[in-house]
């Protein structure tokens, strides 16, 4: 694939693209960054003018494979969990995603979950909750729509008459740490 040089650099020169969080990343998806290296090997930084148009989506947060979390996890973005979390995840205006190596127990609440690994506990969402087909969920969903694809596992209760109910709670709860915080 040949690249060439950005609107506004003169010369003779050659646009590198280095993935951003995961090698072989689709550039739409994923921060991207570049530089700009002249015939003779010098470096040229992009002024902003010159930054490429990239479709990035909102700030996407990854707790990965080794991490660990024990206790509540607040996000004003959307989160990717491929760690294990022993806690509360709280994301409600975003999407929270389980990966397939994922593990959460206690609760999720967000606008959309996607499960490919393993929950225990109860999912709250106003959108939907995905459980794709290496997802395994025990516990109570609390939402409009559920999508299980086949192979997902689910044991539990599904309550969609519930779902504004159980977002008071939760936002009532989350309004009551914040106070004794």
């Amino acid at each position: 694939m040949k690249s060439h040089p950005p609107r506004g650099v003169a010369g003779r020169a050659q646009l590198r693209i280095r993935g951003g969080a995961h090698a072989g990343s689709d550039p739409k998806s994923f921060g991207y960054h570049w530089s700009v290296i002249f015939k003779d090997h010098t470096l040229a930084q992009p002024s902003d003018d010159l930054l490429p148009d990239l479709d990035v989506p909102e700030s996407v947060t990854t707790i990965g494979r080794t991490i660990v979390v024990k206790g509540e996890i607040r996000s004003d973005e959307h989160l990717i969990i491929e760690g294990r979390v022993d806690g509360h995840v709280l994301a409600p205006k975003h999407g929270v995603a389980v990966g397939r190596h994922g593990r959460v127990t206690k609760e999720i609440l967000a606008r959309t979950i996607t499960v490919l690994g393993s929950v225990q506990g109860r999912l709250t969402a106003t959108d939907r909750v995905e459980l794709l087909a290496s997802g395994r969920v025990e516990g109570r969903i609390v939402t409009a729509t559920v999508i299980l694809d086949e192979g997902a596992y689910f044991k539990g209760t599904i309550d969609p008459t519930l779902t504004d109910a159980a977002l008071a709670v939760s936002r009532h709860r989350l309004r009551q740490r914040d106070h004794a915080s």
